[in-house]
């Protein structure tokens, strides 16, 4: 609910000045939204459904607004819609699904298409449309296809001088989580330059030189829309954006993870994509993202994942709904890496014992351990650092690397195991004790 709860706090804004000012009019929303903007994200989630319906209870409501979505205020809309990210759990598929199945899809994609150029509507009804489909492929292709997406992108892209609407990407991103088809739609519309305009906006631009909310928001969305459209940030000229913003907020939860989920992307999609975000000094900013986020497991993971994805691993890598294929090594740009000193941050943070921790993942609906092996992913970081580099590898050996694996071996997962001794073999350890597999 982390991803969602300040806009929340924002809808109750709209809301408080939709109704009447005593608030009788809309008692049952506002006291949804007490609960929302006193609680913590923990306790919010367990409190605040006390009050919510099941979904067999809401398919009776549903059901019978549907035939008559025009006939409704857009007060009542925003009541209902309100209320959604409070009641729908998307940390689990089931749940996204039984609401889903209940018409809650069906219903704020009719609010949308009747309201589309409400505020109101369209800010509350997109928020409440983000939990049925945050990484939920079926889910999110209905609401595509019913055009909701195509309403918000559209007051979206005309009002990003509104705040409300500036933090609206996290919830516009849900669209695109393994959903090519909703991508296109972006594509189409005009999307990712949308998000790109809304972070220049507010990163030494006209309407802030630091507005880290519109920012990160516009990041969540290009973390996921990127895939298939990395020609369009490149035009729009994300990289250099990219590289900047984690130079100067790269120590701020997600602006760098977010932001190097879109690296992957554009990485995966053109070896010349690859080459310039290098060219362009990644590496000159990414160990400082691993020293000033030493616990942060998301952070880590995506710093080491996307230096194999730019560096190239001879392996196959991809995108789960698009495509897989290989990264081909390329020796220039692991140069490029060493100079940045990225070898020493690596080994840092391979070779740490800090307990991770991960932040804002809590309403995803998969296994986190394995969405963000950060200790495995930087063991693959170092493997493609040690390629063909016998500098590095000496490097990798003086700093205690092996001991260092041998030392936490037991805590490692089969697949972390295996990470481990690849980079063991490529350092030239003995590991047939270890890896009875290996060689």
């Amino acid at each position: 609910m982390a991803r969602f709860a300040v806009k929340l706090a924002l809808a109750s804004i709209y809301i408080a000045s939709a109704c009447d000012g005593s608030g009788e009019e809309c008692p049952q929303t506002l006291s949804f939204l007490q609960i929302a903007l006193e609680s913590s994200a923990k306790e919010q989630s367990q409190s605040s459904k006390k009050g919510c319906p099941t979904p067999d209870e809401a398919s009776g409501l549903f059901a019978g607004l549907m035939p008559g979505v025009h006939n409704l205020t857009e007060v009542e809309v925003v009541e209902i819609c309100v209320q959604l990210p409070l009641c729908v759990d998307s940390s689990t598929v089931a749940t996204q699904n039984a609401w889903a199945q209940a018409g809650a899809i069906d219903f704020v994609a009719a609010a949308l298409n009747e309201f589309p150029v409400t505020e109101t509507v369209v800010v509350t009804c997109t928020l409440g449309m983000a939990p049925l489909i945050l990484f939920n492929r079926e889910n999110g292709l209905r609401a595509g296809k019913l055009g909701a997406l195509n309403v918000t992108l559209n007051y979206y892209g005309s009002h990003l001088d509104s705040f409300p609407v500036m933090v609206l990407g996290g919830a516009i991103g849900a669209y695109f989580d393994f959903v090519n088809e909703n991508r296109a739609i972006a594509r189409e519309l005009g999307g990712v330059e949308m998000f790109i305009q809304n972070i220049r906006n507010n990163f030494h631009g006209q309407y802030s030189d630091w507005a880290v909310e519109p920012v990160k928001q516009s990041l969540y969305a290009l973390s996921s829309g990127t895939w298939t459209n990395g020609d369009i940030a490149y035009h729009e000229g994300f990289p250099s954006l990219g590289v900047q913003l984690m130079k100067e907020h790269g120590n701020e939860t997600k602006i760098a993870e977010e932001t190097l989920q879109a690296v992957k992307a554009m990485a995966f999609e053109s070896n010349f994509y690859r080459s310039r975000w290098s060219e362009l000094g990644i590496f000159e900013v990414l160990p400082g993202v691993l020293y000033d986020n030493p616990t942060d497991g998301g952070a880590i993971s995506l710093v080491c994942e996307a230096t194999q994805y730019v560096i190239g691993t001879d392996q196959p890598l991809g995108d789960p709904v698009s495509s897989i294929h290989v990264i081909p090594f390329n020796a220039s740009i692991q140069e490029q890496a060493t100079k940045g000193k990225m070898l020493e941050a690596l080994l840092a943070a391979a070779m740490s014992d800090a307990e991770l921790v991960q932040f804002d993942h809590e309403s995803f609906n998969f296994n986190l351990d394995l969405a963000y092996p950060a200790k495995r992913n930087c063991f693959g970081a170092l493997l493609v650092m040690g390629k063909d580099n016998p500098a590095n590898l000496k490097a990798m050996r003086e700093a205690g690397l092996a001991q260092s694996i041998r030392k936490e071996w037991e805590s490692f997962d089969l697949l972390t195991r295996t990470a481990a001794c690849a980079l063991l073999g490529e350092l030239g350890v003995e590991v047939n004790l270890l890896c009875p597999f290996a060689g």
